[in-house]
């Protein structure tokens, strides 16, 4: 309400898209969409915020069923980030994009925009669109009967699934350890 106030597009713009995006986990399409195209119009004049939100509405309509819709929206994002090359978005986009077609049933498109993700994320070492696009190429293949592919996926979706949660232990080993020094200070 404040953002409104004062007219900052791009505070009116995050608040909108955290809002949608709560709505969207908590599984409220319709309230999530509402918040989503307010964000969508805050960020009119702000191009490079624009891909979070759509990849969110593409998202939505693919949980839908409305692929045709959800493909139209996540390749605007994704040539959105392109153009401003952003490759995390990137990432985002290709994989919500894979996603959508992997819905559809279109698995070879599916297949080509989760590797082209894949390639991106592994070049940014961004390891929850590497486990995801894993991920999606597992359920593809294995949906395709393709074996030794899902396989092949299977097994390194394991191995990053085992990273992050080195990475996610030792952010809590800090955390821990930095806590335990400054109460020793303290006392």
């Amino acid at each position: 309400k404040l953002s409104l106030l004062i007219k900052d597009d791009y505070s009116i713009g995050t608040s909108t898209v955290n809002l949608g995006e709560t709505y969207y986990k908590m599984g409220d399409d319709s309230t999530a969409l509402v918040y989503l195209r307010l964000s969508e119009k805050a960020y009119a004049e702000q191009p490079e915020n624009l891909p979070y939100t759509f990849n969110y509405i593409g998202r939505i309509y693919t949980r839908q069923q409305r692929y045709n819709e959800a493909i139209q929206i996540l390749h605007k994002a994704y040539e959105i980030s392109k153009q401003l090359d952003t490759k995390l978005n990137q990432t985002q986009s290709l994989v919500s994009l894979a996603q959508a077609y992997s819905a559809k049933g279109d698995n070879a498109e599916a297949v080509k925009a989760y590797k082209e993700s894949l390639d991106i994320s592994l070049s940014l070492n961004a390891v929850t669109e590497v486990k995801d696009a894993y991920q999606g190429l597992t359920a593809v293949y294995a949906q395709q009967k393709d074996y030794p592919n899902a396989f092949k996926y299977q097994n390194l979706l394991l191995a990053i699934k085992d990273t992050i949660y080195n990475i996610n232990t030792d952010k809590k080993l800090g955390t821990l350890q930095f806590g335990f020094e400054m109460e020793k200070k303290e006392s």
